[in-house]
């Protein structure tokens, strides 16, 4: 997938912004030189489909540093589409350093 970036910069911020299928996003913050993984992430709205929810719990785990936090703001359930808070709880379960809070 083609990810679109842009720089928050221009209008005197220090902040990108990324568009596209989370299992890319590793790879295009590494491409804009993020070496480090971060202490912080930040999403909401993101886990509406359960079928992109484990694409995003993968970017979240190969993203976040030993010590972060992730906070996913998210309904319980997303009517027509399955996503929700136990498709997130489901998919964080599967990955062993990573726990959830509701």
């Amino acid at each position: 997938e083609r990810y679109t970036r842009v720089d928050a910069a221009r209008v005197g911020g220090n902040c990108h912004f990324y568009g596209g299928d989370w299992r890319g996003l590793p790879a295009a913050l590494r491409e804009d030189g993020f070496e480090e993984k971060f202490d912080l992430i930040l999403s909401a709205e993101t886990a509406y489909r359960e079928d992109t929810t484990r694409s995003l719990v993968e970017c979240i785990a190969k993203t976040l540093s030993a010590t972060g936090e992730a906070v996913v703001a998210t309904k319980r359930y997303y009517f027509g589409c399955g996503g929700g808070v136990a498709a997130l709880e489901n998919e964080i379960g599967r990955i062993d350093r990573l726990c959830c809070e509701v």
